[in-house]
């Protein structure tokens, strides 16, 4: 076929060459692969001679063989639609296709069909940088900017804008010289036409994206908008045209992206002399009837909060205020949401430091969440979708990748990709942390027990969190000791309900070694030095009821293996927290009952006989249910505290008239 082919090619009648470039052109378009790549790649510099040839072949009468040259170019087309075949066209043959598309583009008797094929070949060629200099795309691009003075309609100004696309993505240093496009781009975008006005749009966003950071390209945008026309500044006039557009049903939706695209050329918008007017586009927008529209805006404040990111700083409150307003809306709930994703993606990028975080915490997450935690007053869904947020900026275990350029994708930004906030952090703030999670878990505390519930991701990460945080420790952190206070009242104000609940979790998760480590442990110490404290305010019968919870729930680990293993299962490796002589975990526990016996011995008579009875009976359990290894260890870390109720040296326990008391100390 390919010799069949040549030899046409190579002959002079005409209508052979036209039959020859139509039957290879249909062959290769209908075949998935490519028929002997090899043979078609070395036979490429014969191809391309006679595509020369033939794309500057004349008539009788002297005019352009239109047919001829369009055949030419299909063929070329499909070569280019392959990377292979295109890799091996040479720099000459794609010198000469720029420079003979720049001398059609400016004839003025060129003709409409042929300008359409040679944009297409621009659109699908990938010459190398030495083909596409910096000289040379200059001139195209002014050929391209002036081709509607002699010819015109909305298939060459589509042509046009993909061209101006390519170009974009292809050298865009060459582009931020030669801007002669910007004009054509701003004109397009108020087109009345659809088609024209999506393609320009696309092109805004190209363009935008890849050549937002160049000052000097951003400059020339800013002169193009402050031009002066007859009475008014240009920038005026545009806004003007949009006003009108959103009047418009069909072209209403268009307004949010074209606000989007100028806007992202402004450096620091929110400092521009005409922001005022300009962003009550936007406003606008945001109260249009038209639902699309609506979703639109949203997406356009997506790419506002992109474009102050750039500049170094998201001005907080510019950007919460419409979203907390339009959380109080019903519907469009999953724009607004992705909305607030999508700010909170670039207001916690990775490396902040602290007193940003504390900034942005106060100013964009506080508000916002508290907006939507009350929505669930009317609505449950809001109270998962809060939970879901918080989670994706507290989880410090699922990795995820950071992406500046996140805001191109098409898909909207999930509370899952959110940059979770550095451990540390959470764990000094717990107070900020619990004003937010406390009343989700208060709204929804049941689904904390059900596996798959996002509250009971959020409480996981959480811990989890904290519990990353203090890897290193090697006694008891302040802050972790302050979380774990705080996370009793963040779950009903009562410690049994959180050793409870967290006690189903943590011993599926780990097992009793565990829950003794992580749980068990840390409210002992808490609870011990709260119980220590002369100037504390501690009610001692809550410490009763606390305590009986802690020995209730507490199971020494079977052997070291367990405690081991648990150990890595919460941490990652074995080594973490502090190194024990014993594998036994419960240091802190033992020592709680013997401060707590002291106390409650020395002032027995102001205690009801009950809860004490209770404690006593629940450390007989925790010895009949304990490890036979630990036996004489853990003997010996309670004996100071069981001395008090066994020796009743003062017989304080008869005077007071305990016989359940008595009892119970018997039975130990």
């Amino acid at each position: 076929m390919l010799e069949s082919t040549l030899q046409q090619l190579a002959g002079a009648d005409r209508e052979c060459k036209v039959d020859a470039y139509t039957m290879l052109f249909r062959g290769l378009k209908t075949s998935s692969n490519l028929p002997d790549r090899i043979a078609l790649q070395n036979k490429m510099t014969v191809f391309m001679q006679f595509i020369q040839r033939d794309l500057t072949a004349r008539m009788p009468n002297g005019s352009v063989d239109n047919l001829l040259v369009t055949s030419a170019l299909k063929l070329l087309h499909t070569f280019l639609h392959f990377h292979g075949i295109a890799s091996s066209i040479s720099y000459d043959f794609g010198v000469f296709m720029v420079d003979h598309s720049i001398r059609t583009f400016e004839d003025e008797q060129a003709s409409k069909e042929v300008v359409k094929h040679l944009m297409q070949a621009l659109f699908l060629q990938n010459f190398p940088p030495e083909v596409m200099a910096i000289d040379r795309v200059g001139r195209l691009v002014s050929a391209l900017h002036n081709i509607e003075n002699h010819l015109t309609g909305k298939s060459i100004v589509q042509s046009r804008i993909v061209v101006y696309e390519k170009l974009v993505k292809q050298c865009s240093q060459q582009m931020t010289v030669h801007s002669d496009w910007l004009q054509d781009l701003f004109t397009d975008m108020l087109s009345s036409i659809s088609d024209i006005r999506s393609a320009a749009i696309k092109l805004g966003l190209s363009a935008a994206f890849t050549l937002n950071k160049d000052r000097r390209f951003v400059s020339r945008v800013v002169e193009l908008l402050n031009l002066s026309l007859e009475d008014k500044k240009y920038v005026e006039e545009f806004s003007e045209r949009l006003r009108v557009m959103l009047q418009n049903p069909q072209q209403s939706t268009s307004v949010p992206r074209i606000w989007s695209v100028v806007t992202l050329f402004i450096p620091k918008p929110h400092q521009w002399d005409y922001f005022n007017s300009w962003s009550r586009i936007i406003q606008l927008s945001f109260n249009n009837s038209n639902p699309q529209v609506k979703r639109e805006a949203n997406l356009a404040w997506n790419r506002f909060t992109y474009r102050l990111h750039l500049d170094g700083r998201l001005v907080h409150n510019l950007i919460r205020d419409p979203l907390l307003s339009l959380l109080k809306r019903k519907g469009l709930r999953d724009s607004v949401l992705a909305s607030v994703c999508n700010f909170y993606y670039y207001a916690f990028k990775p490396d902040m430091n602290l007193r940003m975080l504390d900034e942005t915490w106060n100013l964009a997450v506080a508000p916002l969440m508290q907006g939507l935690i009350e929505q669930g007053q009317e609505e449950a869904t809001a109270i998962n979708q809060a939970s879901a947020i918080l989670t994706g900026l507290i989880d410090c275990q699922t990795r995820r990748v950071w992406r500046e350029d996140r805001i191109t994708d098409q898909s909207p930004i999930k509370a899952d990709e959110l940059p979770a906030i550095e451990s540390k952090w959470i764990r000094a703030n717990s107070a900020r942390v619990f004003a937010l999670v406390a009343p989700i878990l208060e709204k929804g505390f049941v689904e904390v027990s059900r596996p798959d519930s996002q509250l009971r991701k959020l409480w996981k990460a959480l811990v989890h969190s904290v519990a990353s945080a203090s890897t290193k420790d090697v006694k008891l952190h302040d802050d972790t000791a302050k979380f774990v206070a705080r996370s009793g009242d963040s779950l009903g104000l009562e410690f049994r309900d959180l050793v409870k609940v967290l006690e189903r979790g943590l011993r599926d998760e780990t097992g009793d070694a565990g829950v003794a480590i992580v749980l068990v442990e840390p409210l002992a110490a808490a609870l011990s030095e709260k119980i220590s404290d002369e100037n504390s305010d501690i009610v001692l019968t809550n410490c009763i009821g606390v305590a009986i919870e802690l020995v209730a729930a507490s199971t020494q680990p079977r052997d070291k293996q367990a405690a081991d293993a648990a150990r890595r299962r919460l941490w990652g490796t074995s080594n973490a927290g502090n190194r024990l002589p014993s594998f036994d975990p419960l240091d802190n526990m033992y020592k709680l009952f013997v401060i707590l016996s002291k106390k409650l011995y020395a002032d027995v008579e102001l205690h009801a006989s009950g809860p004490i009875e209770q404690l006593l009976d629940e450390t007989k359990y925790f010895f009949d249910r304990g490890n036979r290894q630990l036996f004489l260890r853990t003997l010996n870390a309670v004996q100071g505290g069981l001395t008090y109720w066994l020796e009743d040296k003062d017989r304080r326990i008869t005077r007071a008239e305990f016989p359940s008391v008595v009892d119970a100390v018997r039975v130990s």
